[in-house]
């Protein structure tokens, strides 16, 4: 009995380690960076899914390309520049927006996440990033490449795909279903 107890006192210690590992910061050009669409109007999921599922088809570090027509041809701009991130990519998942400062991505989130930054300024566009192992993220609330921070050239709105991973206490209610079945069988053999 005393060894179970302890089993589940380590599940429950290294559940809580897990749920507050922290937030990851996503930054420009890390190994997480997919690439830009430039200008990345209409933003709304619909739209947003179809110039992620186009920008995954783009090899990393492709300068600007303009999406082919025929439709949808909105004149988006796609480059990978800056991009390492070379996987095959999953397709892209049904779309949702939180346009409500602060922005947000779901808890222990994975996925394609999109910051869509102001429009018509240097640095402006729609910055795609895939996380791939669940994880919190924090999107960046300014764009590079942006002389002068103070007057905007900010975060508009967070896109995420809405599939869902599960979560640290999904786990430790697995692992103690585990160990239950564990001290059932010990006692019926017994």
């Amino acid at each position: 009995m005393r060894k179970i107890l302890i089993l589940m006192a380590c599940a429950v210690w290294l559940s809580l380690i897990a749920t507050n590992a922290g937030a990851t910061a996503l930054t420009f050009f890390d190994q997480y960076y997919v690439g830009q669409i430039i200008d990345g109007i209409p933003s709304n999921p619909t739209n947003e899914a179809a110039y992620i599922s186009y920008l995954i088809t783009l090899a990393p570090g492709t300068g600007n390309t303009q999406l082919p027509t025929p439709p949808p041809d909105t004149g988006e701009i796609y480059n990978r520049i800056g991009s390492t991130l070379n996987i095959s990519f999953p397709a892209v998942p049904t779309l949702q927006q939180d346009d409500t400062d602060p922005y947000t991505v779901p808890t222990n989130y994975s996925g394609y996440i999109l910051g869509k930054y102001d429009a018509s300024n240097p640095g402006a566009g729609s910055y795609v990033w895939y996380v791939g192992t669940p994880g919190d993220w924090v999107v960046p609330t300014k764009s590079p490449s942006i002389p002068d921070v103070t007057n905007g050239y900010g975060l508009s709105h967070v896109t995420y795909s809405t599939t869902a991973v599960p979560e640290p206490s999904t786990m430790l209610l697995l692992g103690s279903g585990v160990i239950g079945l564990v001290v059932l069988r010990r006692k019926f053999k017994a």
